[in-house]
């Protein structure tokens, strides 16, 4: 039997069929939308962890100045070359942290760019789904209208005494 006589049962099924595909890709599309927005709460995290770390080089530095200008004034004959490179590394490492900063930013740029793609893939997943949904609904409703009208058409046969020839369930039964 084609699916083409079947009054729709085989595009039904396919349609089914397909529908339970979209399901599936919509799900797998949701799923790549949670993961990356964990990477961009990761990416925030690290944002923000790098702001502590610089706020915190930046009071180091301060207390070396301090120190330096302060009590550690007397010992700086003494220990010139070791302020000196403790305060370099001090400005090293807040440098770095800087540009660490600048880097988990554009991380972050990208993944956020990266999260609004995933979310157009996820909706559009969505209506595609929603659009094999509605074709399944409308091909059930074609379906269930052609059998009313099939049914229909037997009752009127039946009433004005004809054969039934479109039912193949109703045999004439034969006299003996």
């Amino acid at each position: 039997m084609s699916s083409s006589n079947s009054g729709g049962v085989g595009p039904q099924k396919d349609l089914a069929q397909l529908l339970r595909l979209r399901k599936v890709r919509v799900e797998a599309a949701e799923a790549e939308v949670r993961q990356q927005r964990v990477a961009c709460e990761k990416a925030e995290a690290a944002i923000q962890a790098r702001h502590l770390s610089i706020e915190a080089d930046r009071k180091q530095l301060e207390r070396h100045a301090a120190y330096m200008v302060g009590e550690g004034a007397a010992d700086i004959p003494r220990f010139a070359a070791y302020f000196s490179a403790y305060g370099s590394r001090l400005h090293d490492k807040l440098e770095r942290n800087e540009y660490g900063l600048i880097e988990d930013q554009e991380d972050l740029e990208k993944s956020e760019a990266l999260l609004r793609d995933k979310r157009q893939d996820w909706m559009r997943e969505q209506a595609r789904e929603g659009g094999v949904a509605e074709a399944l609904r409308r091909s059930r409703k074609e379906n269930n209208r052609l059998q009313d009208a099939r049914a229909e058409d037997e009752v009127d046969e039946l009433r004005r005494g004809g054969p039934l020839s479109a039912s193949p369930s109703v045999t004439p039964r034969k006299e003996s």
